[in-house]
């Protein structure tokens, strides 16, 4: 076992945390950071970065798609358009490393001693760390707790096997034929329009009475319009929001039982995220 001492220990190396962090380092303030996985936190790793990555992509493919369709008023055509989901992650993950190396740098330069694991209190100013090398105790004056948040998992739909959640979804290396988003939040509206620009069939569940529920009625309303155009324009089916609730699986494993019809390959629940302390913290 080892033991360190810091003035200011911060849990997390999000966006909250590292940037706490940093700006201890810079004033000479003697700074831990521990981090159980990537430093960049969520947004940089599986949330904002890479998923307007992918969309970005998508975009490009739809494009293409559009040309081989003759849907060009510049002359543009194109054959047989394919997409490689696997060489795209590869392209999204080259991104999200270079981040995690900036971020890695500016605690590097700030002098912020970097402690890789999962943290548990054993008192308000003592943590224990399990790392590659040993356990960790590290004593603070002072702790910032940052450790973010992660997704809500759904009951009557628990991750696992076709069930995904929007981290998984970040990392699929094949295209769904069929892709159920339960959300119609922001992610999943998100996710939903990446896949549908890629050839997915994409159904989104909303269980309340519009798209983007957390947003004013204006905005949600003109998403809900602009919807239906949008479907037409990626080549899907079905793309509709349906008010409907998530009640499981049947037993096949495939299809994902709602209060209206409709099936899917692939559930990407994205209900919401919570806090990541649910995993504790210790005592």
């Amino acid at each position: 076992m080892k033991a360190m001492s810091c003035k200011l220990l911060v849990i997390g190396a999000g966006p909250g945390g590292y940037v706490c962090a940093t700006r201890a380092g810079q004033r000479g303030i003697d700074t831990v950071i521990v981090e159980a996985e990537r430093p960049g936190g969520t947004c940089l790793n599986v949330g904002c970065i890479p998923s307007k990555a992918l969309i970005h992509a998508a975009d490009e493919y739809d494009k293409v798609v559009r040309f081989a369709a003759g849907d060009s008023a510049l002359g543009i055509s194109a054959a047989d358009p394919r997409i490689d989901l696997a060489k795209t992650m590869r392209w999204k993950d080259e991104i999200v490393g270079r981040l995690n190396g900036g971020v890695a740098g500016l605690l590097k330069n700030a002098a912020v001693k970097v402690v890789q694991g999962w943290a548990q209190f054993r008192d308000g100013k003592t943590v224990e760390v399990e790392t590659e090398t040993g356990l960790q105790v590290i004593h603070a004056e002072q702790v910032v707790i940052a450790t973010g948040a992660r997704p809500v998992e759904l009951s009557a739909l628990p991750f696992g096997g076709r069930v995904i959640s929007s981290t998984e979804a970040l990392a699929l290396r094949q295209v769904p034929d069929r892709l159920v988003v339960v959300g119609g939040g922001y992610i999943g509206l998100e996710l939903g329009t990446a896949f549908a620009k890629m050839g997915s069939q994409v159904t989104i569940v909303e269980a309340l009475p519009r798209i983007m529920p957390q947003y004013d009625a204006a905005r949600s309303d003109t998403a809900g319009r602009d919807a239906p155009a949008a479907a037409r324009r990626r080549r899907a089916d079905e793309r509709e929001s349906d008010r409907a609730y998530a009640l499981g699986r049947w037993s096949d494993g495939r299809n994902l039982r709602r209060t209206t019809q409709g099936s899917g390959r692939r559930q990407d629940s994205c209900r919401g995220r919570t806090r990541s302390t649910d995993r504790g913290l210790g005592s």
